[in-house]
């Protein structure tokens, strides 16, 4: 894959956020904060007119870094099902005076770690991340996946709450420009709101945002991105593609469950559009065994 040449200021800034929380706050950055710093410092230099060359993205979880650019400096260790931690891999690279923007960099750097650590501190700083999102609907669509996920660890009912006016307001705002997810957009409301009407259990409602999300977002991050390179790009699209064609089967699989009785003339065919896969399957698993029996 085509290589990234990150910026000496870059990676002095990188290095320099790591080993400050190591020092600071005793443990590695989580690689939301370390995301979070990157753009957030990207954002502030850029605002007085000094640009760092900062591979980014909007993506799943807001602005964030171009993994793969910092794949020989910075190790994403996976913690948890959605926690990872920030370690410095490559060679120091302290930050020198001498450097552009180095005072910008120490100063930010010491209010980002005291004012934006522990758990408070990092909602906050996702907000402030969110702030520069290009599209309202990115943060109207928050507002659903953390309406969803509070739900889901209070127990609280949010079809009896906020939900519906939440999902109808994020669709609603839903940007031009993404002609080839509209189509999608579309099937995918018609089925939410018939989970909503259904009662749908809300790990149901939560994983359906998700995938809307996820598969969104491949879109997302081809629009908005920043000094991505081309095999990158590539890569994504390709990415795109098959994320497309995942969310048009879990489509299929939403219609099934939760809008079997619908008249939609979509919703039907996406039913029997799903028989037919049934069938085709079946077929081959009959053909195989039968193949099987007949070798053996």
């Amino acid at each position: 894959m085509e290589g990234y040449r990150l910026e000496k200021t870059v990676l002095a800034a990188a290095y320099h956020f790591i080993r400050e929380h190591e020092r600071i706050v005793g443990q590695h950055p989580t690689g939301l904060m370390f995301n979070k710093y990157m753009v957030l410092l990207n954002r502030h230099l850029e605002g007085l007119g000094k640009d760092m060359k900062l591979p980014h993205c909007w993506y799943r979880w807001g602005d964030e870094v171009i993994a793969y650019a910092f794949r020989d400096y910075v190790a994403f260790n996976r913690e948890g099902t959605y926690l990872t931690t920030a370690e410095w891999l490559g060679d120091d690279v302290p930050l020198e005076p001498r450097m552009p923007y180095s005072k910008e960099i120490s100063s930010f750097t010491a209010d980002f770690i005291r004012e934006r650590s522990g758990k408070e501190g990092s909602e906050i700083a996702v907000d402030e991340t969110y702030d520069g999102a290009p599209y309202d609907f990115q943060r109207n669509y928050r507002m659903v996946r953390e309406n969803l996920r509070e739900a889901r660890h209070s127990h609280v009912d949010p079809r009896e709450g906020m939900l519906p006016e939440l999902f109808k307001k994020a669709m609603d705002s839903f940007p031009r420009g993404f002609k080839d997810v509209e189509e999608s957009k579309d099937h995918f409301r018609i089925l939410f709101e018939a989970a909503l009407s259904k009662n749908a259990d809300l790990d149901d409602l939560f994983y359906m945002s998700e995938d809307f999300w996820f598969m969104f977002c491949y879109h997302l991050r081809l629009k908005k991105n920043y000094n991505a390179t081309e095999e990158t790009l590539r890569i994504w699209k390709a990415a795109k593609e098959e994320g497309d064609a995942k969310f048009e089967e879990i489509l299929q699989d939403l219609a099934h469950a939760f809008a079997a009785d619908s008249e939609d003339r979509w919703v039907k065919e996406a039913i029997a559009a799903r028989e037919r896969h049934i069938r085709d399957y079946e077929a081959l698993l009959d053909e195989f065994y039968n193949d099987d029996q007949v070798s053996g």
